[in-house]
């Protein structure tokens, strides 16, 4: 068992400062640091107690109510505040008294939000020692606007039995309706993401007793409209400051201009954006990013600090074919470039309805047909290649296969082609993929 000393003073000096950290050992990852002040509570401070269990009780409900991870638990045992997470488990013990008063400052370090994918479901649960149901409740909103003061939704549930008696909601659906991904709009430096991109969503947990609810805790989510695969498990999130919405591990490509991927950071700094060209940008809180690249390898990187994460770029030159550009939300939730380099060819299918006509008197025209066609579609398809690319490839296409937004040359389209062979280098050589996308329209506008 690792153990971690939080040391309260014995009557502190009025207005004294000191840092408390909590830390996971090994490895050595923070996961909260605060400034404590002993002054007395001011408007919108915490105090944290005047007895020692009174202190380990109220710094366990605080941790719980700022990190309430899956698999972190917090209990008491004796005078020390017991943490597990996974496999491991963390003591937090007082050992030096009591101090009069702890109480946390007005201004608080960012405390990152579980982000989640909701293409998957993600479920919350409810399971007390006592309880015959439970009920949660949704606040759903998009930043820019403001956080709903009444929940959106509420969700209830009797125990199933006195054996079976917790509860559990998957909440991915709901928030799905607060997030519109349309169209990708480049740019060429670091822009924020439209704020309909991504959402925020809060669950307040009830435990019911008899008749009466009782609020257990508030949980804060931050929604990328990505999806979990089936090896990750149930329930898959991360509470990392930088997410990119990318595979890095594969080169990107671009043919004559910009392209950009989406970067998740949800903390306030200064981040450089390097390639051919480097850049500083601030960011404020959440914020999804559009970091432009064109050729380099290009690096996300903390202002004069260290590397967060790197891409491998390249331009390429393509002498013979128009490329188009393939657009849509990966696995990530984040936009994702296809550039198709090769070889395209556009077709034209007409679809319609027809009835008979009758004659307008016996002796009828010849020229006159005897039937009537109407509501034409005309509808547009095309198959392309995507020249000669790695093997990792194939990562890319499995999510353009399941993307539910998917645009060509900017304007919406779905794909046609409903299997995929997976090519190697073994077995191909040379890799290339054909394509076929069908127009999401039809070329005579009918749109009431």
């Amino acid at each position: 068992m690792n153990q971690l000393n939080l040391e309260f003073l014995q009557q502190p000096i009025n207005g004294q400062s000191f840092t408390f950290s909590l830390l996971f050992v090994p490895p050595l990852t923070q996961v909260y640091s605060a400034t404590f002040v002993t002054s007395t509570p001011a408007s919108g401070e915490i105090q944290i107690g005047i007895t020692l269990y009174q202190t380990i009780e109220n710094t366990r409900n605080y941790l719980q109510l700022n990190f309430p991870l899956p698999g972190l638990n917090y209990e008491i045992i004796g005078d020390n505040l017991v943490i597990t997470k996974a496999t491991r488990d963390f003591t937090l013990t007082s050992s030096t008294g009591i101090a009069s008063y702890l109480v946390i400052g007005t201004v608080l370090p960012i405390i990152p939000k579980i982000k989640i994918n909701i293409r998957s479901p993600y479920k919350i649960l409810v399971d007390e020692s006592v309880q015959d149901g439970s009920k949660i409740e949704l606040f759903l909103w998009n930043k820019g606007t403001t956080k709903p003061t009444i929940p959106q939704y509420t969700l209830s549930k009797r125990k199933v039995s006195d054996a079976k008696t917790d509860n559990e909601y998957n909440i991915s659906e709901f928030a799905k309706e607060y997030i519109k991904p349309i169209a990708p709009v480049k740019v060429l430096v670091p822009t924020e993401e439209d704020n309909n991109a991504w959402c925020y969503l809060d669950v307040k947990r009830y435990v019911l007793v008899g008749t009466t609810y009782t609020l257990i805790d508030t949980l804060s989510y931050i929604c990328l409209n990505g999806f979990n695969s089936f090896f990750d498990g149930l329930n898959k999130s991360t509470i990392a400051n930088v997410i990119p919405l990318v595979n890095t591990d594969i080169d990107l490509t671009t043919f004559n201009g910009f392209n950009y991927i989406n970067c998740f950071i949800s903390v306030d700094d200064d981040f450089g954006w390097s390639g051919n060209n480097d850049t500083t940008f601030t960011n404020t809180g959440d914020t999804l990013w559009k970091l432009p690249y064109d050729y380099n390898p290009y690096t996300l990187k903390y202002d004069g600090g260290a590397d967060i994460f790197s891409i491998n770029t390249e331009q390429l030159c393509e002498p013979k074919y128009t490329p188009l550009t393939v657009s849509f939300i990966n696995r990530y939730g984040g936009w994702q470039f296809l550039t198709m380099f090769k070889k395209s060819v556009n077709s034209y299918e007409n679809k319609s309805s027809n009835y008979n006509l009758l004659p307008a008197q016996s002796d009828y025209d010849i020229r006159q047909g005897m039937q009537k066609n109407f509501n034409f579609q005309l509808n547009q398809k095309v198959k392309c290649n995507t020249g000669f690319v790695p093997e990792n490839y194939i990562e890319i296409l499995k999510d353009l296969m399941v993307s539910d937004v998917i645009l060509l040359d900017n304007k919406p389209v779905t794909l046609a082609t409903s299997s995929i062979e997976e090519k190697t280098g073994l077995n191909d050589k040379m890799i290339n993929y054909e394509l076929e996308f069908k127009y999401n329209y039809n070329l005579m506008n009918d749109v009431i």
